[in-house]
């Protein structure tokens, strides 16, 4: 309910006001008697789908963006991954995907995009992404699922 509350407040604020900050975002908030940090909000921003762009009056701020479901996100991890992915490996806390060349970037950026608690972050070359967990469990579990999506027919 909180959370709710917050993400509320946060889309009330950017469509009112022209953010061009986050550290201005994080002031209307406590004003607002929402504490959060900086970290916090960049993190509820992505949630939302919030991106930065530039207005009518060509001023770069933060606007609602698109918001795409968890769902919508996976499915198309799934169409990715069936076209691009060679291979994947797990390496204690890590995934190794190794793609055809130009892919690694956007199989990285969708899992990303799930934001998935256990993840601490994914690096993407050409055609290897790496994603870091927080340990070796989340990693065994983020890769059966990823293995269940290339074998799906």
């Amino acid at each position: 309910m909180m959370k709710k509350m917050v993400h509320e407040t946060i889309l009330e604020i950017i469509k009112e006001e022209p953010i061009q900050t986050q550290q201005q975002l994080v002031e209307l908030l406590t004003q607002q008697g929402v504490s959060c940090s900086q970290a916090t909000l960049s993190r509820e921003l992505r949630e939302l789908g919030v991106v930065k762009q530039r207005d009518e009056s060509g001023i770069w701020r933060y606007l609602p963006g698109q918001r795409k479901s968890v769902k919508d996100i996976r499915e198309t991890l799934k169409g990715i991954s069936r076209l691009s992915v060679i291979s994947i490996k797990l390496a204690d806390y890590l995934i190794v995907i190794k793609t055809i060349p130009g892919l690694a970037p956007a199989v990285a950026s969708f899992i990303d995009k799930l934001n998935l608690s256990d993840t601490v972050g994914t690096l993407a070359g050409d055609d290897t992404a790496f994603i870091a967990m927080k340990d070796g469990a989340a990693a065994e579990e983020l890769y059966e699922e990823i293995s269940e999506i290339l074998h799906e027919q």
